[in-house]
Order: structure tokens, then sequence, then C-alpha cells
């Protein structure tokens, strides 16, 4: 603990001496507005090159847009690494010294004396520091070892333009923490993930490597450029679909003028409808099984896992809450800030409550970012202004519990503002996840990454679970083939094959979701097995079957043609 006497007039003055960015406080005024104006506005991804519009359908109220482009539009099937990362975007600078409160730092109460959190109240978790009391619902998720806490995340001279910061964590630019070196990119990290692991695969990718669900900022551009496009929601889809707007093919473009670039954009489109056909299906055959969402984020989350239930082999998903700008009456144990603590917790809680049912959660990693910090300091206001560094959360059962990394000591590990210096470069635990849960061997994150960002002490990835790029052939452990014959009247064959013994359900479901007929649930001996599904008392269309098998589910579409 610090002494509450010890001089810090240097440091207040260094404090009030220092221009800081004008416009990352509120009274900057005027400024202050243009900066959320620029971070917000449309043009704010073609400035950065993250801009990257996709094939977007409505789900729990929110746009769910796919992202692709042309080094995207590979066969995703040979690759086998059956993992899903959650990125939880805290949009507007979130408080991370809320979030993990540093409980035994007298420094921490001392420059917050309305809205800092009291020792009695935050959850306990380790080398004291606890979390924020509005996120009971992770009290079970601590103690079940699914959440690990990452202090003081950053980079050197970071910015306190929501703008830049946004930039900076999507791409994974700046500078180095702790060396004279710094890396800069015009596209997303996890965009470049994509194209790196799909490098000379063939075929075409009909479902997206990632999606967005809600949320104002792309992380997934990769270094090809923007080869999406936006198709609102589904019904649009549909009326494009029946005129015939996707004929890429169609020879009489050639005596048009700009017949060349018009046959560009229409095979852009049938790559995006193959996107959206994906998400559809998903969407219709997935479900929540358990966990009581909270609106708003929650909404995101049980999207989010209806897609991973329903079957869509997207790697990365994106969901984002807002509000986390805090300038003014931010709150302690309760408040504004409260309020989205709650939210983040009840939402991840009951996402993982809800994958656990079917043992989906051993494949998913959830991580929580925000462009910085809030000052260490509060302002006049009883809120805090854009900061530095700043705390993260990583959740799962794929992971290591613990407080990983070093948080700075308030006083005099801080930069010429008073603020905490970052001591984790944010990018390590990308880097980690890259390696220990995606299986990318380490010199390919080392040149995705643009330096060796690997941290000994950075080890969260449960060993039990970490996969190389040697284990990308594990043998199936259940087949779902397609029915026959196909299209069928009025009764068809469903055939699936299981390597081990188990529970195990076949669900026939019509395109808006309704269950039409349960054909197996109950025990099921290895080997091949084959259902006959008779159709003759439902009408002509589309219909899709869904096994679910201990080990995952899968699902395809069969045709009744009366």
């Amino acid at each position: 603990m610090h002494d509450q006497n010890n001089d810090h007039s240097g440091i207040l003055a260094n404090r009030e001496k220092e221009q800081l960015r004008h416009g990352s406080r509120l009274q900057d005024g005027a400024a202050h507005t243009r900066d959320h104006q620029m971070w917000s506005r449309r043009d704010f991804l073609t400035q950065t090159g993250l801009g990257l519009a996709g094939a977007a359908v409505m789900m729990n109220g929110s746009p769910v847009t796919a992202f692709g482009h042309a080094p995207l539009l590979k066969a995703l099937g040979r690759d086998n690494i059956d993992r899903v990362l959650v990125l939880v975007q805290l949009n507007g600078g979130n408080d991370a010294l809320n979030m993990v409160v540093p409980f035994e730092n007298d420094e921490y109460y001392r420059v917050r004396p309305t809205i800092a959190i009291p020792k009695a109240q935050a959850i306990n978790l380790e080398r004291d520091h606890g979390l924020h009391p509005a996120m009971t619902s992770l009290t079970n998720v601590w103690n079940d070892g699914k959440l690990a806490a990452m202090l003081n995340t950053g980079y050197d001279n970071s910015t306190r333009s929501h703008f830049a910061g946004t930039v900076n964590w999507a791409t994974g630019s700046g500078n180095v923490l702790g060396q004279n070196a710094s890396t800069n990119f015009n596209s997303g990290i996890w965009g470049r993930y994509s194209e790196q692991i799909i490098n000379g695969l063939g075929g075409v990718l009909t479902h997206p490597m990632a999606v967005r669900i809600g949320g104002p900022v792309s992380l997934f551009q990769g270094a090809s450029g923007n080869h999406g496009v936006s198709l609102g929601d589904s019904e649009f889809i549909n009326q494009i679909a029946e005129r015939g707007l996707f004929d890429a093919q169609d020879s009489r473009l050639d005596a048009f003028e700009y017949g060349v670039p018009t046959k560009y954009v229409r095979s852009v489109a049938n790559a995006a409808l193959s996107y959206v056909n994906s998400i559809q299906e998903a969407a219709t055959v997935g479900t929540n099984l358990a966990g009581t969402y909270p609106n708003g984020l929650g909404n995101n989350m049980a999207a989010a896992a209806r897609l991973i239930r329903g079957g869509l082999k997207s790697r990365i998903i994106s969901v984002s809450i807002g509000g986390f700008d805090t300038h003014s009456n931010q709150g302690a144990g309760e408040g504004r800030h409260a309020n989205l603590m709650r939210s983040i917790a009840d939402s991840v809680s009951a996402f993982l409550e809800d994958l656990a049912e079917d043992g989906l959660d051993e494949k998913v990693l959830i991580m929580t970012f925000s462009e910085f910090g809030r000052t260490l300091g509060e302002n006049g206001s009883n809120g805090t202004d854009h900061g530095k560094g700043g705390s993260l959360m990583v959740f799962g059962k794929g992971i290591k519990r613990g407080v990983y990394g070093e948080q700075s000591d308030l006083v005099n590990e801080i930069d010429g503002g008073g603020d905490p210096l970052a001591k984790m470069d944010h990018r390590s635990v990308s880097a980690t996840i890259l390696r220990d849960w995606f299986g990318l061997p380490q010199d390919e994150v080392n040149s995705l990454m643009g330096a060796d960002f690997f941290d000994p002490n950075l080890d969260f990835i449960d060993a039990k679970v970490r996969v190389s790029n040697e284990t990308f052939d594990t043998p199936k452990t259940f087949e779902l083939k397609q029915n026959y014959p196909n299209p069928f009247n009025p009764s068809t064959t469903i055939s699936f094959s299981l390597s081990h013994p188990g529970h195990v359900s076949l669900q026939v479901y019509d395109l808006s979701g309704r269950l039409i007929d349960t054909l197996v649930d109950g025990q099921q001996a290895a080997g091949p097995q084959a259902v006959t599904f008779d159709a003759g008392h439902l009408p002509s269309g589309t219909y899709v079957y869904r096994l679910t098998t201990p080990t995952g589910t899968q699902t395809k579409k069969m045709v009744l043609v009366k």
C-alpha cells in the first residue's frame, strides 16, 4: 500500500502543465464534438483502410454483416481447426481501473474520491485486484476457471483520440512497448489472419471468415482491399435474386461501356449472397438453449450463440457495446459505468451458459477490448477523461484462470499527464491467441503482427486445448450426409455416422425456424445410421435438417418437390 501522506505536488503540477490532446476532454467543447464526429462518421472506415461493406441480414434487431475479400473466396473446408474468437468491443474508452480494481492501492482512492470502487464491494480475484461489483454474474465464471484479466495493456505513445485509438487497436499499429520500433498497418489484425490461414487453398468459400453483429468498426480488412457489398436485409436480397441480378456470366454485358465493372460487381454480389445464405441457414437452425440474455449487448451475444450452434464456420465474431465515454457522472458501484459493467457480465455469463449446454463453450474464446482507458484521476464532473492503456478480459473454457501482467503503481509508473504507463503490449494477447488458440506457427504470427510480441509470462491458453498447425487433419467424430434422393417426393433417407456412441438428435426445420419433426433423440451406437423422413403431409419447399452430437452440430438443406 502507498503512503497517503506522500507528496504528489510535482506529479500534479506536471499533469496540469501537460498539453493533453485537444478534444480529449469534455471541457474542450467543439473540439471534443468534432473528435466524436470523426470517430463515428462514415468515412472513418475508408480513411483508415478498415472500410469493408458486407452482406447484411437482421438478427435479434441488429445487423449481421459478413466480411470477405478476394483471397477469402477460397475453400475453408481443408482447415479443420474448429475454434471461434468473439471480440467484444467497448466503444468510447472503458475505465479499466474501475473494471479490474486495484483495491490495495491508496493512490487509486486518493485521486478518485467519488468514483473509486470501495475495496469491500469489489469482487475479489487475486493479486490485490477485483471486479466491479456490478459484475456479480461473473463470479461463477471466475470460480469455474473461465476468466483471465490482462492488466494495463496498451502501446507506447498511445493516443487519446477515439479515431486513432480504435485504428491502432484494430490494426495492431503503434510503438512497441519497451522497444525502439513501431508497427504500422492499414489492415486489421484479424483480416490479415484470415488471409494467412487460407493461403493456397482452392475452391469457393461459402461461409464468411468473420462476421460483425452491430457495431461501427470492421476489424477484418485484409491487404487485398474491399471486396464485400452491402445488400441490406434478407427480403431485399431475395428480391434481387428473383430479378436475376446476380447473373455474373451474362455475355450481353460486354456490349456496354461499363460491362466489365458491372460483371465484377455482380460476381462480388454472388459471393456475398452465398455468405448471406450461410448466415441465414445458421440463424434458422441455431437456437439459444440456456442463459438469460439482457437487452442490448445480450441480444448480439445471443445472436452469436445462435450462429455458432447453427453451424456457421466463421472464425471471428465481433459484437460491440457503446457508452463508455464517461466524462461526467460516471458513478462508482452504481451509475452509468456500473450499468455497462453489468451488461458485459450478464451477457458473457449467459453466452457461456448457453454454449455449455451442448459443449460448444469448449470451442469459443471471448475477448473484450476498448480503444483506450480513462484518466487516473476523476475530473470536476465526477467522471474521467480520455486516457491511455487499460485492462481487458478473456473468457472461455480453454483459458487458464488468473490475473496476468503488472499494474502501474499509479505514483511513479505514470506518464507526463499523470496517467498509468501501459506495461503489457496489447498485441501480445492477440499473438498468443493466434498461436495457442488458432494454431498459427509462431514465425507466421510474427510476420502477421510485424514483430515478435510473445510474452513468456502471458501463458493464458490451457495447454490441454492448445493447437498447432500439425493438428489440422484431426479425424471427424461425426458426419452428416446429404439426404437421398434430393429433391424428393414424398420421402427421403438421411444418413449419418458416429465415431463413438453418444446421445444424438436429428431434427427437421422449415426456413422460418419452426421445428417440423424430431427423427432421432436418444443414445446411438457408433457407426453408420440411416433414418427415413416422410414429408407427405408437408408443402413443397426447402427444409433444413440438423444433427446434434456431444461433439458438435451439422446442418444440411433438402428440397421437397410435389
